[in-house]
This record gives structure tokens, C-alpha cells and sequence, in this order.
């Protein structure tokens, strides 16, 4: 029996250096109605590494935008309060379209930050360079915030697809107050489906109160011949949003209405 003992401890001190520090990718302390409670972000299973350090030229390239020194693989939210039973919510879903990863949906989350010049000393084949970015702090994904404008900040932003060059797009998770529970955050016109918006567009949300219109896709971006605006404001603690769709002139401004919709 003692030397069954010593061998499971001798395997347990023998595991990875992953499974010590990357299960558990974050964890961060957050009071709600004067209760501290404890959030995780968990990977189910060891993740596998994308837009990774072994080709940094590529990882730094648009495909990968904001993906950079990402891992990929079953992520997991995970909420602990005291005396209630832990939620978790399953991150998965919502890169059903993201084109960064084939097969069925895995979640995408940056490892470690990008330095301007990474991209330069890849093209210099600086050999260094890897190792020197995994030893780099890792990049913090839970910053809360209050998209709705609720009174707590505890919400906060996944990227979710990598579009072209400078459209990365991102989704909201958290509580809300028509909601208490761990979900991804929708609109007033569609409750129960995951919203998605450009940065620019959450960013507005939290600009103040009052109606924000931000221009999603300007005319002539990467060929664009429609221009797409968002206007968004938060009415009651739901988030609005209704997508314009313009055409553009031949000098590439704005002309007419094609499409309205509530998003």
C-alpha cells in the first residue's frame, strides 16, 4: 500500500509543467452584490498551440489577427460562489465561424501579447525570438466591464473570428441583471443568440450613455462597394443595435439605404 502511495505521488510530481499552469489558463476575483466570487478560464484538456510561435511571420499576419500565440482547444467559464453550486459555461460555441481552426468549434485564446517588432526580427530569422515570447507574461482575458451599463462590471470580451485586416470581431460573456447566470451576451432583438460586433462597437457601449453609430466597414475596404454602419445604445439594460447597409459612390462615400436591420 506505501509503495503504491509513493508511486502516485512520484506520477503526480512527473506531470507536465502544462497541466500545473495552463488548466487553469485564469483566474480572477470579482464581487457581485458585496459576494467576492472566484472565475476561472479552464481548459478541459491540454489545448494545442495556433497561430503559434513556430511560424511568428504568419502569426503576425492578418489570417491571425488578434490570434497571435493563441492555444486552442475545450475552454471552459467557470463561475464559484460560496454555498452555491459552481456554473460553468462552455466557450465553444461561439466560434462555430471562426476560420481559424477546422473541424468542430474550438475555442481560440491568446498565450502571450505581440511586440511591435516581432515581425521584423521573424524576418530576420532571429532564433531567439521564440523562446523569448513564451517566457513572456501571458496575456490577461478577462477585463470586466458593464456593456449593458448595468451597476457591475461583469462582463467581459472573447474574440471570437479574425476577419481581414483590422476586423476582428468579438462576442461578450458574463451576468447581466435580466440574466444572473454565466451566458454569452445578447440583444434586445435576439436575446438568446450571442452577440458579435467589431471592438469599435463595444468600445462605444462603454463611451456613455446616449446613441453611438460606428462605421463597421467603410467603401473601398478591401474592395467594398457597401458600407456597414452599427448604431448602438442601451435601452433598459439591453443592448440595441441596428445594422445599415449603404451603398458607396464611385469616390467611395456614402450613398444610398439598401438595408436595415435589427441585430
Amino acid at each position: 500500500m506505501l509503495r503504491a502511495l509513493l508511486v502516485l505521488i512520484a506520477c503526480i510530481a512527473a506531470l507536465p509543467a502544462w497541466a500545473a499552469e495552463t488548466l487553469v489558463r485564469e483566474e480572477k476575483k470579482i464581487a457581485i452584490q458585496g459576494v467576492e466570487e472566484t472565475w476561472q478560464l479552464v481548459w478541459e484538456a491540454r489545448p494545442k498551440p495556433v497561430c503559434s510561435t513556430d511560424d511568428i511571420e504568419t502569426a503576425t499576419a492578418c489570417p491571425c489577427s488578434g490570434f497571435a500565440y493563441s492555444e486552442t482547444g475545450h475552454l471552459t467559464l467557470v463561475r464559484k460562489r460560496p454555498g452555491l453550486e459552481t456554473e460553468r459555461l462552455d466557450l465553444r460555441s461561439l466560434f462555430a465561424d471562426t476560420g481559424i481552426v477546422t473541424g468542430p468549434p474550438m475555442a481560440v485564446l491568446s498565450r502571450w501579447p505581440v511586440h511591435p517588432n516581432d515581425s521584423a526580427r521573424a524576418g530576420r530569422d532571429d532564433r531567439k525570438l521564440p523562446g523569448e515570447i513564451e517566457r513572456r507574461p501571458a496575456t490577461t482575458a478577462m477585463r470586466f466591464a458593464a456593456y449593458d451599463r448595468g451597476a457591475r462590471g461583469t462582463q467581459f470580451l472573447i474574440q471570437v473570428d479574425a476577419g481581414p485586416c483590422g476586423h476582428t470581431m468579438y462576442s461578450a460573456v458574463g451576468v447581466t441583471a435580466r440574466n444572473p447566470h454565466l451566458h454569452a451576451i445578447g440583444s434586445a432583438a435576439n436575446p438568446n443568440k450571442p452577440l458579435v460586433l467589431p471592438i469599435k462597437a463595444w468600445q462605444a457601449l462603454l463611451a456613455g450613455p446616449g446613441t453611438h453609430t460606428v462605421v463597421a466597414w467603410p467603401c473601398g475596404d478591401h474592395g467594398s462597394e457597401s458600407r456597414t454602419e452599427l448604431t448602438l445604445a442601451v435601452v433598459d439594460e439591453q443592448i440595441t443595435v441596428k445594422q445599415r447597409i449603404y451603398a458607396c459612390t464611385k469616390n467611395d462615400q456614402r450613398g444610398a439605404l439598401t438595408s436595415e436591420s435589427n441585430e
